[in-house]
């Protein structure tokens, strides 16, 4: 049977490893020159300009897109350094606005049939059909384009309905079938997972934690992901929290350089899990709120932090 919220003092909370332009001269001949109109005494006023329309909606991937400003959110003690924070309380438009000052605006477009949700774990949030709605974060050097040896993935979720045991549906992924991490529900058992395969580099096959306790449908839930590895595979790198406590961690390494985009409630492009890769789908059914993604391996206070403040 199903459990209620959990108690994060619970000791159900436990962890098993499922795998491994030129200037131009248009004549030389001088101009005459002609004297200026004095202006008018009582110049007309200018028309007024267009308003921006909030809710047109912006390539997500495009890098010559403008960099909005940002307004930071209220932060957390002693967790100051998002490189993406998407709190998701816009309600209306397409874009999720980044509100971290730390990264290089790393916004992200509702896709398909994602749509905002008055109420989520904290103000707003943003809610998912299952059907491959959901929110894609473009290529950025603060997230997949780059070396980076840790990184803490933070973030509300709910799922409406649990899926079969052996069907995932993914809350957060990047990367893809070579190099990557993401979490994501299995049945109702909250998985984190890694990989670096490259022979050339750690060669890290992957580490999948998954809790052994059910999760309830309709219950939001704080996740956490932590990594913190280096050039090798070493042990304890991974480590997966759920609501502000640690369910378990396994071997890991540094992510290197990778493409295959980001994506939220769905996969952008393709992930990994420990049983199989996929090209797309395995959507969420339910909603998500509050991401914050560092550069930075949290320890288990601040994680607790995120999870009750």
């Amino acid at each position: 049977p199903s459990l209620g919220p959990l108690n994060p003092n619970s000791d159900l909370l436990k962890t098993k490893r499922v795998g491994k332009i030129s200037d131009y001269t248009l004549s030389s001949r001088p101009k005459p020159s002609v004297p200026e109109p004095e202006p008018p005494s009582n110049p007309a006023p200018e028309p007024p300009t267009d308003p921006v329309d909030p809710v047109e909606p912006v390539d997500p991937v495009d890098p010559l897109d403008p960099v909005d400003p940002v307004t930071p959110g209220k932060p957390v003690p002693g967790v100051d350094k998002p490189v993406a924070y998407l709190k998701l309380d816009e309600q209306k438009g397409k874009i999720a606005k980044d509100s971290s000052v730390n990264g290089l605006n790393n916004r992200g477009a509702l896709i398909n049939t994602a749509e905002w949700l008055e109420q989520g774990a904290k103000n707003g949030a943003v809610t998912l059909d299952g059907k491959g709605s959901g929110i894609r974060l473009r290529n950025s050097k603060d997230i997949n384009q780059g070396i980076h040896k840790q990184r803490t993935v933070s973030l509300w979720f709910k799922a409406d309905k649990t899926a079969p045991a052996d069907k995932q549906q993914v809350i957060y992924e990047e990367g893809g079938g070579v190099r990557g991490l993401n979490i994501y529900l299995e049945g109702d058992h909250l998985c984190v997972g890694g990989w670096n395969r490259s022979a050339q580099q750690s060669n890290w096959d992957g580490t999948w934690l998954k809790t052994d306790n059910k999760l309830s449908a309709n219950q939001w839930y704080h996740v956490a992901l932590v990594l913190d590895g280096g050039s090798s595979v070493t042990g304890g790198a991974l480590k997966g929290y759920l609501n502000g406590q640690e369910f378990g961690e396994g071997e890991g390494s540094q992510l290197w350089s990778h493409t295959g985009g980001i994506g939220l409630g769905t996969t952008n492009r393709g992930t990994r899990f420990h049983n199989r890769t996929v090209g797309g789908g395995s959507s969420l059914t339910g909603a998500i709120d509050e991401v914050m993604i560092f550069n930075d391996a949290l320890n288990g206070n601040e994680i607790e932090a995120l999870a009750t403040t």
